[in-house]
């Protein structure tokens, strides 16, 4: 971040216009040359965005989303303008024009833009890439007729893949539209508008309720629980059909769920409880896993969806119960894991493109060979392979807690499309495989049998890489030992040079 004094900035942003008004007076100028400059006011001491400013954020997005190919501002540079007491990002804007303009402008185009969108949607969401809502003025339909994020500043990132369910569902995506004028364009669409769309608010009472239910759970009083649970959403039916047997001592720690269990009974059935926040990633991850299976795999190795029961805000699966039955003999853990990897197998794999290098995972691991003087090369060879493979369905948080001793797999809301290899990873780090001196022997015999659209050179090249991608940086000992036999199995099947 540059420093820019008062004399610099009345230069800089000499004979500008105002392209965008808030309550802030000049939110963003547009330069005599193009370029826009947007300022942000300079936050509270004791604040987050104090440590990192809106300007520094919109910037790292920027730069973040130019490596993952999705057309956004170019950067020119970050100011702190201590004058005026703002914060500046100066930038080149998309060339193109909004969708909003062009919604308004050719209703006939509005079906083949509307299907447009979706797919960029899904593309930036393969990328694990997320804004919690739409505004219509920020997406550019760019000079190359490609769409484009105008305002970068609320992206999130993570390493899920987030689009799993949106080919699924028919073309109709549940989207927050934070601006009545672009909620009425689109009401003429395929799209489920939203009508509370102010997320932000909506989660901040969801986690109020998980905390609030967790101390309730803990005192055992159940008429409080579902007091608690209708209260804050009146449009869920009453569970009229189920006994209350007692709360599940094991507590989850799901972002999208409350955090507290319960089991239920039906004359001699029992039954397992979950409740989801409505537009929780990990809500629409287990009901894809569980509409892909059923079409895939007659074979189950998972606990059947008794009943579901919607509200607006929540919504109630009621799972069949299964006793888990838990084991510490690794011999048991991966023979189940590796059976739950080849019936996922039967879901088609799909190109996803997935962006493994810009991820923080990626990151960490070659800081981490910079720091013990390892050579990245090998990384990014494998990174390469990693990459052009297909994705392939994967449970992603195949451990201790969701591998029963009976084979039967728990907890769906990680699953989803995943970089190839990545449970086999998951579950060598898990049960501490790298250890062996036949673990590559071990990857190459579980892929030799399978018939993946890949050859098992690079199967196995992308599952070692991801295990080491895995692996805490702390664990120095064992994320070397994972690097040679990497490194080992380029040089040696590749023909890598040093």
């Amino acid at each position: 971040m540059q420093k820019l004094n008062h004399k610099s900035y009345l230069s800089l942003s000499k004979n500008s216009k105002s392209a965008e008004l808030d309550d802030f007076n000049n939110k963003v100028l547009t330069l005599h040359d193009g370029t826009l400059l947007k300022l942000f006011p300079k936050k509270k001491l004791l604040s987050y965005t104090a440590i990192l400013s809106c300007a520094k954020r919109f910037a790292y997005n920027a730069k973040k989303l130019e490596k993952l190919g999705i057309p956004c501002p170019k950067i020119i540079q970050v100011y702190r303008i201590p004058s005026i007491k703002y914060d500046a990002v100066h930038y080149q804007p998309i060339a193109g024009r909004s969708l909003r303009k062009i919604y308004k402008c050719d209703t006939e185009q509005h079906d083949y833009l509307t299907d447009k969108l979706l797919n960029f949607i899904n593309h930036i969401q393969t990328h694990g890439v997320y804004f919690h809502s739409i505004n219509l003025a920020n997406i550019i339909l760019t000079t190359e007729s490609e769409f484009g994020l105008n305002d970068v500043l609320d992206v999130k990132f993570t390493w899920k893949v987030l689009n799993n369910w949106l080919p699924e569902t028919d073309n109709r995506y549940i989207v927050n539209i934070n601006k009545e004028q672009d909620r009425n364009l689109l009401k003429s669409s395929f799209f489920c508008i939203d009508s509370s769309f102010d997320e932000k608010k909506q989660k901040k009472r969801f986690n109020r309720l998980k905390k609030t239910t967790f101390s309730i759970a803990n005192k055992n009083n159940n008429t409080l629980y579902l007091e608690k649970i209708l209260k804050y959403d009146i449009t869920v039916e009453p569970i009229l059909n189920y006994q209350f047997v007692r709360f599940l001592h094991t507590f989850g720690k799901g972002e999208g769920s409350l955090d507290t269990f319960r089991i239920l009974k039906n004359e001699d059935k029992y039954f397992f409880e979950k409740i989801y926040y409505s537009r929780s990633i990990e809500l629409k991850n287990t009901l894809f896993f569980y509409k892909k299976i059923k079409k895939t795999n007659k074979n189950k190795f998972y606990p059947e969806i008794i009943e579901k029961i919607p509200g607006k805000n929540i919504e109630i699966i009621i799972f069949e119960k299964i006793k888990h039955i838990k084991t510490n003999n690794n011999k048991i853990l991966l023979k189940n894991a590796l059976s739950c990897i080849k019936q996922l197998e039967s879901i088609p794999s799909k190109k996803t493109n997935y962006k493994i290098s810009a991820l923080r995972h990626y990151q960490k691991s070659i800081e981490f060979c910079n720091k013990n003087n390892l050579s990245t090369d090998p990384i990014l060879s494998a990174c390469n392979i990693a990459e052009a493979l297909p994705s392939f369905f994967a449970h992603a948080d195949l451990n201790l807690n969701n591998i029963s001793s009976n084979g039967v797999i728990y907890d769906w809301d990680s699953s989803g499309y995943y970089p190839a290899g990545y449970d086999l990873a998951g579950i060598i780090c898990e049960t501490e495989l790298y250890n062996s001196t036949d673990i590559v022997k071990f990857i190459e015999n579980h892929y030799d049998t399978r018939n993946l659209r890949a050859n098992t050179k690079d199967l196995t090249i992308s599952t070692l890489f991801l295990a080491f991608l895995m692996i805490s940086g702390r664990k120095t000992k064992e994320k070397t030992l994972l690097y040679k036999k990497l490194e080992t199995y380029i040089v040696n099947k590749i023909n890598y040079s040093k």
